[in-house]
């Protein structure tokens, strides 16, 4: 792992302010308990949305029936810009359409183009492969309607996005994304990289909390570790996947995942930039009115995109 810089001092105060306090740990809630304490997080830390972006709420097929989606179109769009499907992150378990929608705003706003932003069906009451399956539906049938179609996500989110984009590209499916976003990803359930030791505790997302969506999402209906649709960075190799853009934070436990990401796709002659924010911590997007640098993170997230998709 490279030297590390230091934490964002604000950052730093919203850590000490929680520490101050008795958070219980997810084990510790219930789902709904979980559930409203993640959508009460973007609601207090979150910066507001971007005006002139549009928002329209539809249907789109999922892999059991039809999911719920919102299409953010921005104010000045520019000239065939890719749709850009966005899986929303939270664990697999957490979040939705609401708490990532101000997020959805701003990447449509600094894209300049239309994003899709998928409710996938959640675990444990849906467990591994669902919200897989319902992003393969979601995606297949955007590709269709809207052409060329780039695929993201956040935190779990970026998982689903990099086991999709495997799981296309091994059944050489007939569309298949122009390109890959990742921010913050989760692509290895063995939790062995150098990061996971180094920020597992203290640093809002903590090991025993990533263990909990693993056992919720997957590990309780008997997936390996090893299983590349649940840890992406196991795939033997990732040379038929489009060009990507990996965001991470620097003090964040999954900091390696986003690393290794980049390396290999390099190495297999796929074209991958790291934008790494050094100073911030997992889930900075949900912070971004409590610390500026994960403000100025999520309004400059659209244009990285859209500097790499072209």
């Amino acid at each position: 792992m490279p030297d590390q810089p230091p934490l964002d001092p604000h950052a730093r105060a919203f850590l000490d302010r929680l520490a101050s306090g008795r958070r219980p740990s997810l084990a510790e809630q219930s789902l709904e308990e979980a559930r409203a304490g993640f959508a009460r997080l973007q609601r207090r830390a979150g910066a507001p949305p971007p005006v002139g972006v549009t928002a329209e709420d539809m249907d789109v097929p999922g892999g059991a029936g039809d999911r719920p989606a919102r299409l953010y179109r921005p104010a000045d769009p520019a000239p065939g810009r890719p749709l850009l499907v966005w899986l929303h992150g939270g664990g697999w378990v957490l979040g939705d359409l609401d708490t990532h929608d101000t997020a959805c705003r701003w990447i449509a706003h600094g894209y300049g183009g239309p994003v899709l932003s998928v409710d996938y069906r959640r675990a444990p009451e849906h467990p591994f492969p669902a919200a897989l399956d319902d992003a393969e539906a979601a995606f297949g049938w955007a590709g269709e309607r809207f052409g060329a179609t780039a695929l993201g996500g956040d935190s779990a989110g970026g998982n689903l996005t990099a086991a999709l984009c495997l799981r296309l590209a091994g059944r050489r499916a007939a569309v298949r994304p122009v390109h890959q976003v990742l921010v913050y990803p989760c692509l290895d359930a063995s939790l062995q990289a150098p990061s996971h030791r180094a920020h597992g505790r203290g640093k809002f997302l903590e090991e025993a909390d990533i263990l909990w969506f693993l056992e919720h999402y997957a590990l309780a209906a008997g997936v390996s570790v090893l299983d590349p649709e649940l840890s992406p960075l196991r795939a033997a190799r990732l040379a038929d996947l489009p060009p990507a853009t990996v965001v991470i934070a620097g003090h964040d436990p999954l900091a390696d995942d986003g690393r290794r990401w980049v390396e290999r796709l390099t190495a297999d002659g796929v074209p991958a930039r790291l934008v790494d924010h050094p100073g911030l911590i997992h889930g900075f997007l949900h912070m971004t009115g409590l610390i500026p640098a994960a403000d100025a993170a999520l309004r400059a997230l659209g244009g990285e995109i859209a500097a790499d998709v072209g």
